[in-house]
């Protein structure tokens, strides 16, 4: 379970450029949420990932994950909690390393991960090899190859394997299909939607594509100017279409444009 209470966050304050980016934001997931989170550039979606991975630190409120208190954790203490996939397929992977190197890498998420390399034996690679063929990209057969070669939906595709190998408490998707094209944007969404149901993990994902927003997850929240200004779930959001959040987009004081995509 997330639990965020009172979160504030305040950029370049006392400036001429002084932004709210979070204000007293108040959000529990529940064990096994799927929630989308769409808003208008600036309403504090990115932010708000951040402030949950340890990136930003926020300026007030309180940050738990399983009844533990992560608030004050620095990034990579936070990293046993959770898994996250970012918008730009070069991050998340070392690209020098094999493929097979990587998910050692994962293997070992909130760990110390020097000699790693012991995990990479018949056993783990069987393993690994089992967990590539879910991807049904055929990653199986170059457990040698160099993550750099790969396709960016390869390598987003990977990424996600990574960081749900060990079962976060969290998983965060930043945006994670924006970058690609939009046939290997739906192939990763629907990995997405696959691993996240067989293993029933919490998700908060950001998107700006509207039907993506409806199409998965069994929640969600609407941003504007760091605020939750909709939250939605079971029936009710099933029920929603994309004319329904234009509708509320333009209740806030900015409407959505180019901001959003309709898909």
């Amino acid at each position: 379970m997330l639990k965020l209470k009172n979160i504030y966050k305040t950029f370049n304050v006392g400036t001429i450029n002084e932004k709210r980016a979070l204000d007293n934001i108040n959000l529990v997931l529940n064990d096994g949420d799927f929630v989308t989170v769409i808003g208008g550039n600036g309403a504090g979606k990115s932010t708000l990932q951040n402030v949950i991975s340890g990136t930003i630190i926020p300026d007030y409120g309180t940050i738990e994950i399983n009844n533990v208190d992560i608030t004050k954790y620095p990034e990579h203490k936070r990293a046993k909690y959770i898994g996250r996939v970012f918008q730009d397929p070069m991050l998340g992977t070392a690209s020098d390393m094999w493929i097979s190197e990587n998910l050692a890498l994962a293997m070992k998420r909130g760990e110390k991960r020097s000699a790693f390399r012991w995990m990479i034996d018949n056993k783990n690679n069987k393993f690994f090899t089992d967990q590539l063929t879910k991807l049904g990209l055929g990653l199986e057969t170059r457990m040698k190859t160099k993550v750099k070669l790969l396709s960016g939906g390869q390598r987003q595709a990977l990424t996600l394997l990574m960081s749900t190998l060990k079962k976060p408490d969290l998983l965060m998707l930043d945006e994670h299909t924006a970058a690609l094209d939009p046939k290997t944007a739906s192939l990763v969404l629907n990995l997405t939607n696959e691993i996240i149901e067989s293993s029933k993990i919490t998700t908060l994902m950001i998107t700006h594509n509207m039907r993506d927003a409806l199409a998965y997850g069994n929640r969600l929240v609407m941003m504007d100017q760091g605020k939750i200004i909709f939250d939605v779930s079971g029936k009710e959001k099933k029920n929603l279409t994309v004319e329904d959040l234009l509708k509320k987009f333009n209740q806030t004081k900015d409407a959505p444009s180019d901001a959003m995509i309709l898909g």
